[in-house]
């Protein structure tokens, strides 16, 4: 388990606390805010662990994979997120170890830029050193069906290849996670 204070603007205590147990990671906030998501094991073999699970605000991206390099497929569902948000998700998700990106959804480009910006700004002269590159891709296009083939098949570069995958959906409802799930099992059986 681990938590992290910090302090609102009322000055009132925060606790953010994650807890791992089983297949299950839990997120939340204190009593006052009754936030609490829920990432979900999907599938774990030999060579590829899967997580799963929807967030919503306060946006915050936990994963489950503790420092362990990951690919991330973003599904962008609200489309009320604003630059801010997006900037403090997007450095969550350099700082917890994503390797390949997959943007989708509702201003999925920006996304891509956003997740870029927030890798480069790291280093000097904005210049990533090839162990610390993220790659990153958008899919405003293709189908969710697609966009999760991509997800199984193209995430790897150079020495990196998938081992671990979080499928993260930031708003939405519980017919669009239905959905999402639904493709997932399908493709990864």
């Amino acid at each position: 388990m681990s938590a992290k204070l910090r302090r609102s603007s009322s000055s009132e205590l925060k606790v953010k606390m994650s807890l791992l147990i089983d297949d299950r990671l839990a997120i939340g906030i204190d009593d006052h805010d009754h936030h609490y998501e829920v990432m979900k094991r999907l599938k774990q073999t030999a060579d590829l662990d899967i997580w799963f699970g929807r967030i919503e605000r306060p946006y915050e991206l936990v994963s489950p994979f503790e420092g362990n390099h990951f690919s991330l497929l973003l599904v962008i569902a609200d489309s009320s997120i604003t630059i801010d948000e997006r900037s403090a998700v997007s450095d969550q998700i350099v700082q917890q170890g994503c390797r390949y990106a997959v943007c989708w959804g509702h201003d999925c480009s920006l996304w891509d830029d956003s997740i870029d910006y927030s890798s480069m700004s790291r280093f000097p002269d904005f210049v990533t050193p090839d162990e610390h590159f993220i790659m990153t891709t958008w899919h405003e296009d293709d189908s969710l069906s697609d966009v999760i083939e991509y997800l199984r098949w193209n995430t790897m570069f150079d020495d990196y290849i998938t081992q671990r995958a979080l499928i993260v959906i930031l708003g939405g409802d519980a017919n669009l996670e239905s959905e999402v799930r639904t493709e997932l099992q399908s493709q990864y059986g």
